[in-house]
């Protein structure tokens, strides 16, 4: 049997709750290799990022980080998580021809992807209403 490749993934937390918690689920995962390290320990950070993970995951206390960490990480799935109950975010890095039909052409691709995403919202939404069980009134 073969095995599959081992994912690595560095979590980088300010809050320590949060990224126990995220490094105590993750690394209950068969197959993902995880580095959970204090935002504040940025030596620490720095060489975790130069190993080059798959994913990085952070916690977004800090507007800059994303940026700084795809200087170190620039292949890794990069996702933005907070102590909130907001959204995750992922960032996406993709290579565009340089020329401005490449900008144009990405601009592009993104007011589709959001219809679709939309489309897909509501089929979802949809779906879980014809799923609801019925509620009869007192």
């Amino acid at each position: 049997m073969v095995e599959s490749r081992r994912v690595s993934v560095v979590v980088l937390y300010a809050h320590p709750l949060l990224g126990e918690g995220i490094d105590r689920i993750l690394s209950s995962e068969q197959g993902f290799d995880v580095t959970c390290i204090a935002k504040a320990a940025v030596d620490h950070a720095e060489r975790a990022l130069a190993t080059q993970p798959d994913v990085v995951i952070v916690e977004r206390s800090d507007p800059l980080a994303a940026v700084d960490i795809l200087k170190f990480a620039p292949d890794a799935l990069f996702i933005d998580v907070g102590i909130d109950s907001g959204p995750s975010w992922t960032y996406r890095r993709e290579e565009i021809p340089t020329r401005m039909e490449g900008i144009v052409a990405a601009i592009q691709g993104v007011r589709r992807r959001a219809a679709r995403e939309k489309r897909e919202a509501i089929a979802i939404d949809d779906t879980a209403a014809a799923e609801a069980p019925a509620v009869s009134g007192c």
